[in-house]
């Protein structure tokens, strides 16, 4: 077994790793949800940075939630695609 002062440091040196990672996840992110027109990405920004309900993003905008839904699924599919041509790249 490991003490926990090398376990600590496993981590440790897993760290950079990541960062890297997460912050490639962002630029990915951001760089689908620049494909997708400004209010399907401020809904989606509204719904997973904001923690705001479906409910209350559709107040705020003063939209139907079925549009907010809506939205929130064209952002995610646009994450999605994004992705996958990275991938085959």
């Amino acid at each position: 077994t490991q003490s926990r002062s090398s376990a600590a440091s496993d981590v440790y040196k897993r760290q950079p790793e990541r960062l890297l990672f997460e912050s490639q996840a962002i630029r990915l992110i951001d760089q689908a949800l620049d494909e997708v027109p400004p209010k399907t990405r401020e809904t989606f920004e509204l719904y997973r940075i904001k923690g705001l309900t479906q409910r209350q993003i559709a107040e705020h905008m003063e939209c139907a939630l079925g549009l907010v839904n809506a939205r929130i699924a064209d952002a995610c599919k646009a994450i999605h695609v994004h992705r996958s041509l990275l991938d085959h790249h």
